[in-house]
């Protein structure tokens, strides 16, 4: 590697800094020593910056973390009613002896069609998602 001939100015107190580096590290010159110096600042400063970086991956995983055991939360909780319902009608078809259904798609069945409970009950979750996504806005804007 070569080497820059330069001519830097320093206050007394650094130059005894260096030439107390010197001694200690038997270097043969204060170039060395200023050498060493700036090798140990910039090594210290990629630990910090390293560390800082694994100190923020930590704290965005713990907010993650949090984040995603409510969702799981409220998905398990989702499921549990959805499987309760399930349960629930096909009891009720099988105690009214219901052999064939009438899809929304018509896809299984060549007839399509919505009841008005339906609808109501698709249009009540539609308020419901809205008045929860509303509420949450408002909630991280406080």
């Amino acid at each position: 590697m070569t080497k820059l001939r330069k001519g830097y100015c320093v206050n007394n107190e650094v130059h005894e800094y260096l030439m107390k580096i010197k001694k200690e590290n038997n270097l043969s010159s204060v170039s060395l020593a200023l050498e060493m110096v700036v090798k140990e600042h910039e090594k210290r400063s990629r630990i910090k910056t390293e560390d800082t970086a694994k100190l923020m991956a930590k704290e965005i995983g713990k907010v993650l973390r949090d984040d995603i055991s409510k969702f799981k939360l409220s998905a398990s909780e989702t499921d549990k009613n959805v499987q309760i319902l399930i349960e629930m009608i096909n009891g009720h078809l099988i105690k009214e002896g219901i052999g064939k259904i009438v899809t929304t798609t018509g896809l299984t069945t060549e007839i399509s069609m919505e009841s008005p409970a339906l609808k109501i009950a698709k249009e009540e979750v539609k308020k419901r998602l809205y008045r929860n996504k509303i509420m949450k806005e408002n909630k991280i804007n406080e």
